[in-house]
């Protein structure tokens, strides 16, 4: 069965004879299959092969496929057709791949998904608010998460990704902000201290300068007190005559 479900011309010819109900519920299908395979991603799958590893070292036995390789064309993908509008059907048949084969099979459904005819996402969330949804249109099994709710959680993601993004973008520049008013601070506090330092150098000059003003006084007084008891002692003798 692998072998008919990989051929990309099978897919394609199936892919594009849905009409649009119907490849709305195929593209919900094929999500909800994958999702409940839980198919080892592509980067699980590159780490394995970082380490030497390959995903066959963990492969599944597979189950014997329920239609002939040798079928015709049209057998085949009418069976396809029927399998892929079948989300259960469609899980039992995927669930018989080995996981090696489940990630082959993988890429290629996301590869050929194009080929369905579909709606945009813009004109599902259109139709959803203006209350044709895809519940009223007759798609069965689909949920909020798969139509415009899905939408509208990426946009919210998106506008939360900005506001993170502006957030951090306005803590830096505070956090700058605070580094250079440190700075600043820092700056100024050394020119005070400077200007302070000069300060006081000059006060301990003009200090300097008038205690050796008056060191002058004093010795000029002492000089002058000397020079009068001189002139006392030498005119005593005088007086006495």
């Amino acid at each position: 069965m692998f072998t008919i479900f990989s051929q990309q011309e099978n897919l394609i010819a199936v892919f594009n004879k849905y009409s649009v109900k119907e490849a709305l519920q195929v593209k919900f299908n094929i999500a909800q299959a994958i999702k409940a395979l839980n198919i080892p991603s592509d980067e699980l799958v590159q780490q394995m092969r970082n380490e030497g590893l390959c995903i066959t070292d963990f492969s599944l036995k597979q189950n014997e496929s329920k239609i002939s390789n040798e079928s015709s064309p049209s057998i085949i993908r009418n069976h396809l057709f029927k399998v892929f509008l079948d989300k259960q059907k469609l899980i039992d048949l995927m669930s018989g791949f080995s996981m090696a084969e489940s990630i082959e099979i993988r890429g290629l459904l996301n590869q050929n998904i194009s080929e369905l005819k579909l709606p945009s996402d813009n004109l599902i969330a259109q139709m959803e608010q203006e209350g044709l949804s895809l519940q009223r249109i007759g798609i069965e099994n689909t949920s909020p998460q798969t139509t415009v709710s899905s939408i509208k959680l990426a946009r919210t993601k998106e506008v939360l990704a900005q506001a993170m993004n502006t957030n951090l973008v306005d803590k830096k520049l505070r956090i700058k902000s605070q580094l250079n008013a440190l700075l600043e601070g820092e700056s100024e506090s050394k020119k005070s201290k400077i200007k302070n330092a000069s300060n006081d150098c000059a006060t301990a000059k003009q200090q300097d300068s008038s205690v050796k003003t008056a060191e002058n006084v004093v010795k000029k007084l002492s000089l002058q007190e000397a020079l009068e008891r001189s002139l006392q002692t030498d005119l005593t003798p005088s007086v006495n005559c």
